[in-house]
């Protein structure tokens, strides 16, 4: 999932940027109006010679976290009722060597659970061997939007690196038709029950679009998918593959559409899904979509209540013909009855 951020740092927005010079606690105020929130730090290390552990708070006390943390080759495994989100681990220059990196998405909808999906590396000094892992958390708070975002070492003190917040606040955001080269297409909130979510004019020239969405759930019992179609084209023109983190990529060849997520209805299993994607858009190539996806139930009729299951996507849609001009997700059954959809363009 990390591969999304890599061209935020120059488009986004900078909230605070904070070169870490031997502190315990680093609080990050956050001003009102931001949906989203892209946290990366850069080679934290720490005053410990035994691993000192990244934790990260947001609007919850003790207990309102869930939180998985684990390497690329395992599931999310999710430990319950946490004091704080894991983002990573590190430790001193010359005990540990252990140097942590990484970047989070955040959404940020006041009434709803607080998401948290990414991807952190560290690497040892001594050896330059690196382990990436792939970060799932979430704060139960659903009143308040976030005010503030505390990193901590679990014991000791952080003594170097650099941490940046970033933020997408939609009603300033750049917008069709300007100069710059991200530009916000569109949001949508699902309200009441809606078939589907369609960016029905999607202007040339993006060679690149950023999908990111919330809180996603349908009104069917059971597991569905999350479908994404491009163009209106809904034949055998993509191939798409969903697989939760532990498994290899496997592919299913000549589908109706591009699948991303899976969720399920409010009643009964109650699974809400979350994720972003990039989509390559290039008029002469098939368009290939990457991203990170990750639902979790409010009841216990789908597992454990308010454990992960992240997966990583990877579709494509064979078209070589057209850029895409319009996108459409839509549930494998019936109608979507919650969640938030946004679209960004990138000129590149």
């Amino acid at each position: 999932g990390g591969w999304i951020m890599a061209i935020l740092p120059a488009l986004m927005p900078v909230i605070k940027s904070v070169d870490v010079t031997s502190t315990e606690a680093l609080v990050i105020p956050v001003p009102s109006g931001y949906e989203i929130l892209f946290l990366e730090w850069h080679d934290v290390y720490g005053d410990q010679t035994s691993v000192q552990n990244l934790l990260m708070t947001l609007v919850s006390g003790d207990n309102g976290y869930d939180n998985s943390l684990q390497t690329m080759g395992a599931v999310s495994s999710t430990s319950n009722d946490s004091n704080s989100i894991q983002l990573g681990s590190f430790g001193d220059t010359t005990g540990q060597q252990r140097y942590d990196s990484g970047q989070v998405v955040i959404f940020n909808r006041a009434s709803q659970e607080k998401v948290v999906l990414g991807t952190e590396a560290f690497y040892r000094g001594d050896s330059e061997d690196s382990t990436a892992n792939h970060i799932e958390g979430k704060d139960r708070d659903t009143t308040d939007p976030i005010t503030t975002i505390t990193i901590t070492a679990q014991t000791g003190n952080m003594v170097s690196g650099r941490i940046i917040l970033r933020g997408l606040r939609t009603d300033k955001a750049p917008r069709l038709g300007s100069p710059d080269i991200m530009q916000f297409i569109g949001s949508h909130e699902v309200s009441g029950t809606e078939a589907s979510v369609t960016f029905p004019t999607i202007p040339t020239g993006y060679g690149m679009l950023m999908l990111f969405f919330h809180g996603l759930e349908g009104d069917t019992t059971g597991n569905e998918n999350t479908k994404l179609t491009f163009n209106g084209d809904t034949d055998n023109n993509y191939d798409r593959a969903l697989q939760q983190y532990g498994s290899a990529s496997s592919t299913a060849y000549g589908s109706a559409y591009a699948g991303i997520a899976i969720m399920g209805d409010s009643d009964d299993r109650e699974l809400f899904t979350s994720g972003f994607m990039t989509i390559f858009n290039r008029a002469g190539q098939e368009k290939v979509v990457i991203g990170s996806s990750n639902y979790f139930s409010q009841t216990n009729m789908a597992g454990t209540i308010h454990d992960f299951a992240a997966s990583h996507v990877l579709c494509k849609w064979r078209n070589t013909a057209t850029e895409i001009n319009t996108l459409t997700l839509t549930p494998t059954a019936d109608n979507w009855d919650a969640g938030k959809v946004w679209l960004i363009g990138v000129r590149i």
